[in-house]
Order: structure tokens, then C-alpha cells, then sequence
């Protein structure tokens, strides 16, 4: 795929990994695994098509764009925060480069959520 995707492992190959493993139950993980491939593919494909920044505009209520501080989709936070009339920009420290802070800082960003969605 020119998409990255989760790589599909052998029976062969999962077996030397984990000894115990039974075909049955890796022919069924093997089946999961394969059509979440797929669906993460697509997923990809559609969300690399959209252009979200498009829609600022178009977005009228109450907006908070929590970020982490090397979040890459920071690269659009100027142009959303002018886009989403009256939004609200709040930037997560501590956060690794290519991270989002939601990843490494849960309880930040949920407190944060909570707070905005109350006053809102």
C-alpha cells in the first residue's frame, strides 16, 4: 500500500514468537488482524483525501482545540484558531515531538474538556 499499514506476520512466524499459540485461535486473531488492516487503510485514505481545514468556517459552536506541544497538527493551529470563530487554543506541555497530548497526558486533557464543556 503507499499508505502505512500493520504488517502481517505468518502462522510460522507468530508461533516462534509464542510457543504456545494454537492455529485456531492465530487463525482467528490472523482474520481480525487482517480486516482491521484493511479498515485502517481506508480509514487513511479518507482522512489524507479530506481537507479539514476547509470547514473552520462553517463550524459555529463553542470549540476547543487542545494540542500537545509537538503535536504535528500544530502546523494548523493558527489557521484553525482564526477559522473557528471565537475557538479556544489550549497547548498541553510536556508532550513529546509527533505526539498528541491526549496520548501522553490523559487527565490534562480530559480535565481540560470537562472544564470547557461545563462553562459552555
Amino acid at each position: 500500500y503507499h499508505l502505512p499499514v500493520a504488517p502481517i506476520s505468518t502462522w510460522e512466524e507468530d508461533k516462534a514468537k509464542n510457543p504456545r499459540l494454537e492455529r485456531e485461535e492465530w487463525e482467528k486473531s490472523d482474520s481480525i488482524r487482517r480486516r482491521s488492516r484493511l479498515w485502517s487503510r481506508l480509514t487513511q485514505e479518507k482522512n489524507s483525501g479530506f481537507d479539514v481545514t476547509s470547514v473552520g468556517p462553517d463550524v459555529k459552536a463553542p470549540t476547543l482545540l487542545i494540542y500537545g506541544d509537538g503535536d504535528p497538527l500544530r502546523r494548523g493551529q493558527a489557521r484553525a484558531s482564526e477559522d473557528i470563530k471565537g475557538s479556544i487554543v489550549e497547548v498541553i506541555p510536556d508532550c513529546p515531538t509527533l505526539s498528541p497530548a491526549h496520548q501522553h497526558h490523559p487527565d490534562k486533557v480530559a480535565e481540560r474538556a470537562i472544564e470547557f464543556l461545563t462553562a459552555n
